[in-house]
């Protein structure tokens, strides 16, 4: 269902959020933030992402990796796919790495939010900015999870419009900035398989195996190891401290989510944190089994819906002990999926929608900077750190 289908069903004051509507409040949303980080820590100088564990500054060190092209080995198991749009960005723009880091993340969430709103409605992407304090994160600090979300919605954008080559080259080109995005094409093709339609699955199977080819050939030269992001980020989970160790990417459902919930206790400061995380896991779940079942995802076409289902079942099984602590930022590629199949409980009345917007931007300003920097005094019981995943 897009947008315009949304929008003709509902009028007045329950309609659909319009395209501008949503633009605009994530504009503004961006711009306190923005407002706020240059009245404390600095925008550029959080966007380093020292204080908030983005890994950019890991980013920033593999675009400087492959810009002096001297082969040696390689400490950083990421993908290279957004240290190649940041030298991209850094050339054209004539700007500087974290500049050009900074001009993609934002660039690429408004992206995000258009396709959003053409593909899922206009709740759901105006949703998406007021439930996460990660997503406003990294759009307005740097973080490769918009790049990847604005090539993952147009992947599923150019499937809806039976464009399967293109789909799959973006879907695949996804997969170069997350390592889960390679359940994007792998779900395309699941879906043409599905329909039967081989002639149109041989052309897509050619043309993922081209762009792996494109993209492991440079590894290869410049470490001698072609899969060694791979071996890197499979060593992630070769060793556990919780009850139940055993090595593998995936483990029994919600197991290492509670644990990491429980025996990581310490790393939420205060009362309020804990809550919240508690509140992203059972969200998890919720939204996971709302994928897996009909009566809520059966709008969802095929491809989306095979997607968001082994997205979110490898999320709930993810062989990882800090899955808990990063499952705001883990849980962002099918949170919009979630909230389509949960739409008819986000309120469409806007004097009840405005008010929930302008609440959500004061409260994921606190999130991210801290009560007392963003009031200027300390209120006894609110402790909530400024970052998301603590």
């Amino acid at each position: 269902m897009c947008a315009s289908e949304v929008e003709f069903r509902t009028s007045g004051i329950n309609a659909e959020p319009s395209r501008t509507e949503a633009v605009l409040i994530l504009l503004v949303t961006f711009l306190v933030q923005i407002a706020e980080a240059l009245r404390t820590t600095g925008w550029l100088a959080r966007a380093t992402g020292q204080f908030d564990n983005l890994d950019n500054s890991n980013y920033l060190a593999v675009a400087d990796f492959i810009r002096r092209w001297n082969p040696t080995t390689l400490e950083y198991q990421h993908f290279w796919g957004y240290p190649y749009a940041i030298i991209a960005v850094s050339r054209i723009l004539h700007v500087s790495s974290l500049q050009a880091l900074v001009v993609i993340s934002l660039t690429s969430a408004i992206t995000t939010c258009l396709l959003l709103h053409r593909l899922y409605g206009g709740l759901v992407a105006v949703s998406f900015g007021m439930v996460s304090s990660t997503w406003i994160l990294l759009s307005v600090f740097g973080g490769c999870e918009p790049l990847f979300l604005a090539l993952l919605f147009s992947s599923f954008l150019a499937a809806r419009h039976e464009r399967w080559i293109l789909a799959v080259f973006l879907g695949c080109v996804a997969a170069t900035v997350a390592p889960l995005g390679v359940l994007v094409p792998l779900a395309l093709l699941a879906s043409l398989a599905w329909k039967r339609e081989w002639r149109a699955l041989a052309a897509c199977c050619l043309v993922a195996l081209l762009c792996a080819a494109i993209y492991l050939i440079p590894i290869y030269l410049l470490t001698g190891d072609a899969i060694t992001q791979i071996r890197q980020y499979s060593s992630t989970w070769q060793g556990h401290d919780f009850p139940f160790a055993h090595r593998g990417i995936l483990t029994f459902p919600f197991l290492r989510l509670f644990q990491s919930y429980y025996y990581l206790r310490a790393s939420w400061s205060s009362f309020p944190s804990a809550v919240l995380r508690l509140i992203w896991i059972l969200a998890s779940i919720g939204g996971a089994v709302a994928l897996w079942m009909p009566l809520y995802s059966r709008e969802l076409p095929t491809a989306e819906r095979i997607f968001g289902c082994a997205y979110s079942t490898f999320l709930l099984c993810y062989n990882f002990d800090f899955v808990a602590m990063y499952i705001p930022r883990f849980i962002l590629p099918v949170l919009p999926l979630m909230l389509f199949a949960c739409r008819k409980w986000i309120p469409r009345d806007r004097r009840v929608l405005w008010p929930l917007v302008a609440l959500s931007i004061v409260f994921n300003t606190v999130v991210l900077f801290g009560f007392q920097n963003v009031f200027g005094f300390k209120l006894p019981g609110i402790r909530l750190t400024p970052k998301p995943w603590e």
